[in-house]
């Protein structure tokens, strides 16, 4: 499974080296006016994210795959069977990238209109593939599941690496593990019905970030909006009692009788409100209809159904990678640009704005976040310094810094009134070994409170390695 997963990355990323004409290091920042469309022939820039250690998760992953509180090394390689949320990302965000990139660089019409119509069949066809293979949306959706099981030594079983029938579903998991998971730590086995969500605009959001910032200009609308809609139709269906009675059925007809057939969960929108509502009930089914649910909890579902399309509030939606706010006369720029988000959590919910800011210096990025549980609301705010250079004597190296301060339902409590504070403090250093590879270093520390990104809940210190790739050309 392991060898399939890295195997089929390799590929990917051979496909986008032998597309190009020649290998040069992107520049970073392109000074030229942002626009609607990208033009025929303009080229892009191709940033991949490798990550290869994120402790302390990968300890938790080797003890799950291994079933031992003394893994070895060979359970240290097996971990990234369950790769997590961080290294998870980086894979899937890395194979888009490589295919956008590459079938934008393959395609040489010179017609304009033919150009984009042949580049948005080709990037529609290997989206809709990958919703069907490992490292693709649906592949990140189950491993941010799966990442919140192994935090708990629970090791599912991701169907997206085997092509199989229930290639959407997590499985082989038992209901003593679920049940167990409930009663010790309801916070999580919420956050796990919904995880997959968050990871999938986790994607969207460095996808747009780097086309933000480093002028990729890479054809990723059609995978925006088709997770977008695919989430906004499955938790409208999820809400609506006959339809979602349908979908529990068809989830109960298709496992029968095996038990390591049956998803992790029956509808995990559904599940997600019940447990929410229900936080000390033992775990008992799977399959959460609606049709059993109180006028309060369907008010509460159709609720954050309609928060949902937050998320498709973003100039970079509908192909406007930047606005230039400022102008130079030497022909600098300002720019700026924001999205709207709707995370679900495992208190309610995260509302948030995100504005990306470049000046001819500096990249930022602010965000303001509005947490909800049932009926209160907390805030916070979050920023970051994004590659700033520190020259030295033979190298300029880069760091980024990022600050998050914040307000939360204490307890990840749906019903308190009270607030926790909390904080996080990351820094990252990264190093140009050549023109192509970047290694870095990041540090993470955070108080106990609920991150995008993070599958602790509690208060931690992440470490994460890895190696930046960049290829492309001006």
């Amino acid at each position: 499974m392991l060898r399939n997963i890295l195997s089929s990355f390799f590929i990917l990323l051979s496909f986008s080296v032998f597309s190009q004409d020649q290998l040069v290091t992107a520049p970073k920042y392109q000074r030229h006016d942002v626009y609607f469309a990208p033009e025929v022939h303009e080229n892009a820039n191709l940033i991949l994210d490798l990550p290869l250690i994120d402790l302390p998760y990968i300890q938790y992953a080797a003890k799950t795959i291994g079933n031992t509180d003394q893994p070895s090394f060979s359970n240290y390689l097996n971990s990234y069977a369950n790769p997590g949320m961080n290294v998870g990302l980086g894979l899937s965000y890395s194979t888009y990238s490589t295919l956008h990139y590459g079938i934008k660089r393959a395609v040489t019409i010179d017609n304009k209109f033919w150009h984009n119509v042949i580049v948005g069949i080709g990037v529609g066809a290997v989206d809709l593939g990958l919703s069907y293979a490992p490292l693709g949306s649906n592949w990140l959706h189950n491993e941010f599941t799966k990442s919140v099981m192994s935090k708990n030594f629970i090791n599912g079983q991701n169907e997206m690496n085997h092509f199989s029938n229930d290639a959407v579903n997590v499985t082989h998991v038992t209901d003593a593990d679920l049940a167990s998971l409930k009663a010790k730590n309801n916070p999580d086995f919420v956050r796990m019905q919904v995880a997959g969500m968050e990871g999938e605009y986790l994607l969207i959001d460095k996808l747009q970030r780097t086309n933000f910032f480093y002028r990729s200009n890479l054809p990723n609308l059609i995978l925006y909006w088709f997770t977008t809609l695919k989430n906004v139709n499955a938790i409208n269906n999820q809400t609506d009692i006959t339809a979602s009675n349908k979908l529990i059925n068809k989830k109960v007809n298709f496992a029968g009788s095996d038990e390591s057939k049956i998803d992790y969960t029956g509808l995990e929108y559904t599940s997600w409100a019940h447990n929410l509502f229900n936080p000390s009930e033992k775990f008992t089914n799977r399959y959460n209809s609606p049709k059993n649910f109180s006028k309060e909890t369907i008010a509460y579902m159709r609720t954050q159904a309609n928060l949902h399309y937050i998320n498709a509030i973003s100039p970079l939606m509908f192909g406007i990678k930047g606005i230039v706010v400022k102008k130079d006369e030497i022909g600098n720029s300002w720019r700026l640009n924001f999205t709207g988000r709707h995370l679900f959590t495992s208190f309610g919910n995260d509302v948030s704005a995100k504005f990306y800011f470049q000046t001819p210096k500096n990249n930022w990025v602010f965000t303001l976040h509005n947490y909800n549980n049932l009926n209160n609301s907390f805030q916070g705010l979050e920023t970051e310094l994004v590659d700033v250079i520190i020259k030295t004597a033979n190298k300029e190296l880069e760091m980024s810094f990022k600050a998050m301060v914040w307000g939360q339902p204490k307890n990840n409590d749906f019903y308190t009134s009270s607030a926790q504070a909390g904080g996080l403090l990351g820094v990252k250093f990264q190093y140009p070994f050549s023109k192509i590879l970047r290694p870095y270093l990041e540090v993470e520390g955070k108080t106990a409170g609920w991150v995008a990104g993070n599958v602790f809940l509690g208060s931690n210190v992440n470490v994460r390695l890895g190696v930046n790739a960049v290829f492309g050309g001006q």
